[in-house]
This record gives C-alpha cells, sequence and structure tokens, in this order.
C-alpha cells in the first residue's frame, strides 16, 4: 500500500507522532521517500518529512526544497534545489545532509548539491517537537499536536530516516527494494502496508506515527 492525501485545507490529512527528541545530537541525515505528487504545489507547500525546530523536506513553489534550524533556535534561508516536482509521477526523493553539504537525489541521481555553512549549520536545534511526515503541526501561531499546514498532495511511501549520511550507490541500490527494518544506521521505516489504520507503523520500532484527517488518508495498493 501507498498513502494518498488532499492536501485539502479543510480535511487536514498528514501523519504525525507526539512530542520527543527524535534525531536529536544527529547532525547528519538522510530521508527518503518515494513520491506521487498530485498538485503542482506552486501556491502551496507540501510537507515530505519534517522534525519540528530541526527540519523540513517540502515541494514548494513547484520544486524540491530543504530548510534548517540551527542550534541557536533560529530556522535558516529556505534552500531551493531548483528541482521540479513531476505531477502525476512517481519519483523517489532523497535529501541528504552532510555537515555544511545538503545533497538532493532524484531516482538515484543526484540532482542537487549545495555546501552552504550558514544555511546548512553542522550543529542543528535539539529540542522535544513533533515529527510529521506529509504535513506540519504550524497553524501560523504555534504547533499543534495534530496536522495544521504545508499539506502535500498526492502519494507517498517507503519513508526512510536514515542517522547517516547515505551515498549515490547506498540508495540506488536500496530504493526498489525492500530493506531490513534493522539495517545499519536505519532510524525509521514507514512503509504504510497492512490494514488501513489510525497507525502507521515504524518498521523499526522506533516511533509510529499517528494517520489524522477528516476524511483519513487512503491506502491504496500500488
Amino acid at each position: 500500500n501507498y498513502a494518498t492525501l488532499s492536501g485539502s485545507t479543510s480535511a487536514k490529512m498528514g501523519f504525525q507522532a507526539g512530542l520527543s527528541n527524535y534525531l536529536g545530537g544527529n547532525n547528519n541525515f538522510t530521508v527518503e521517500a518515494w513520491l506521487l505528487p498530485s498538485d503542482t504545489l506552486t501556491t502551496t507547500t507540501g510537507t515530505i518529512f519534517a522534525k519540528t525546530d530541526l527540519v523540513q523536506y517540502e515541494i514548494a513553489s513547484g520544486t524540491y526544497q530543504a530548510i534548517y534550524n540551527g542550534s541557536g533556535g533560529i530556522w535558516k534561508a529556505t534552500l531551493s534545489t531548483s528541482v521540479k516536482a513531476r505531477i502525476g509521477e512517481w519519483q523517489h526523493v532523497a535529501f541528504v545532509k552532510n555537515n555544511n553539504t545538503l545533497s538532493f537525489y532524484l531516482n538515484g541521481q543526484l540532482a542537487y548539491q549545495l555546501t552552504d555553512a550558514t544555511n546548512i549549520p553542522s550543529v542543528l536545534n535539539n529540542t522535544s517537537t513533533y515529527t510529521s511526515v506529509g504535513s506540519n503541526p504550524w497553524n501560523g501561531s504555534s504547533n499543534q499536536p495534530v496536522p495544521s499546514g504545508y499539506l502535500f498532495a498526492g502519494g507517498i511511501d517507503e519513508v526512510k530516516v536514515w542517522t547517516t549520511v547515505r551515498t549515490q550507490a547506498e540508495i540506488k541500490t536500496s530504493m526498489n527494494t525492500k530493506i531490513a527494518s534493522n539495517a545499519a544506521g536505519l532510524a525509521s521505516y514507514w512503509d504504510f502496508n497492512g490494514a488501513a489504520t489510525s497507525t502507521i507503523y515504524d518498521r523499526t520500532g522506533l516511533m509510529n506515527l499517528t494517520a489524522y484527517g477528516t476524511p483519513a488518508p487512503s491506502f491504496p495498493d500500488v
């Protein structure tokens, strides 16, 4: 299965976990996902993955973007890869943070790379906050325990978070295959498989997500 989100501001579909220090102290990591965008997201922002007050990976202005929060608790400038999201087409994305360098891979190919010590800080903010997939807890004035904005529209699947700097070879090798839940460096693995319930199981056992929305997200067969 995969998850389908409407992106509707009234439905507020998304997946979120409660307050935790998830990824706290991990300043270098990799986030991967398979995406099927159904909207250009040129006028809105769609979250792919976010750890509030630490990192957000998103589609905005029709392109893949990243933003980091430094150790002082201040959000840095939004970094646009200038790589366009492909509407109505499955695509694999991987964001790799390695100290002051961001690498973005599209379908296993390096599509963007930037070294920027100001906007890609070596040390990130480490606080107890929410973790989200496909949405964001920010409602314009405060963070909420449920999805509130920055809503992704389309399909999302095979979300993996690694506490390691994945190489291009590693990304290409595993992007089309199921991986072991105990793979070295794998922090979380949400594959959206199984019965459509409100719990999205982390196959590593670390942090399950809760599905939100009215109506709720759907989980079609791939």
